[in-house]
């Protein structure tokens, strides 16, 4: 009698929802509705998506444009969003990203088109997949015809990386300079990536004084360091301080990229 009631209750609650939303939107709603294969990989459109093996740094620059719900194959379409697993499709489908089916320490689980999941996953599995830094600028983006802050990555010189590693890794750490009152000072955050940024994560951090420039890091203890920039790193630091000075439009509100 209560398994009788149960489809009772979900019968009437999809006819409810029927009655409410038109036939265009019950397409977007089947379209968006996505279920695991026999072979354990996620379809969509008629393409197939395979889980990536986890990794923190798989970051691929995505422009979310469409939202997915991961359910069941019997679960009515009226009822995904509801029962579904919320899932992303990037702007190219070429990934599918999930916090639902995150691996066991919360890395966020990515599905690859499986056309070219060999080439990404062989990578992540070689772990070799750091080229450059980067850091973020924000910009003005009218694309949508209103307007809004967006941001961009910005790949720093091969000379301006070099001098950023050399400073972390060749200078003795000013233990005498606090973090927290240094934070004031601070210009933009260096992100450690792969040349087509698809990988990348949190490296350093710029900051500049009236006098001098530092730099923070984590060392492999996981402690927050300071570095002062001597005069030899000096130019080739300015020149990333500069460049996203120029770039950022909420620094500069007057500049429209």
């Amino acid at each position: 009698m209560k398994h009788i009631k149960k489809l009772l209750c979900l019968t009437l609650a999809v006819l409810l929802c029927f009655s409410l939303i038109g036939c265009n939107a019950i397409d977007e709603m089947r379209e968006a509705q996505i279920h695991f294969n026999d072979k354990g990989n996620l379809e969509y459109d008629g393409k197939e998506y395979k889980q990536l093996p986890p990794c923190d740094a798989f970051s691929p620059n995505i422009n979310y444009s469409k939202s997915l719900y991961i359910t069941e194959k019997d679960v009515p379409v009226l009822l995904s969003e509801q029962f579904g697993g919320r899932a992303t499709l990037t702007e190219d489908e070429l990934y599918i990203n999930s916090h639902t089916y995150s691996s066991s320490d919360g890395v966020t689980a990515f599905f690859a088109r499986t056309d070219i999941y060999d080439s990404i996953a062989s990578r992540i599995e070689a772990g070799n997949y750091f080229e450059g830094f980067f850091f973020y600028y924000n910009f003005w983006d009218e694309s949508d015809g209103i307007g809004f802050y967006n941001q961009k990555e910005k790949i720093i010189s091969e000379e301006a990386e070099n001098a950023v590693k050399e400073v972390i890794t060749t200078t003795a750490p000013d233990e005498s300079i606090d973090i927290d009152l240094l934070s004031q000072f601070a210009v933009t955050d260096l992100n450690a990536c792969s040349n087509d940024l698809l990988f990348n994560e949190y490296s350093a951090t710029i900051y500049k004084t009236e006098q001098f420039i530092y730099i923070s890091a984590f060392t492999g203890l996981n402690k927050e360091l300071v570095f002062k920039v001597g005069e030899k790193h000096y130019d080739a630091i300015m020149e990333i301080i500069d460049s996203y000075n120029s770039l950022d439009a909420i620094n500069n509100p007057y500049f429209k990229d």
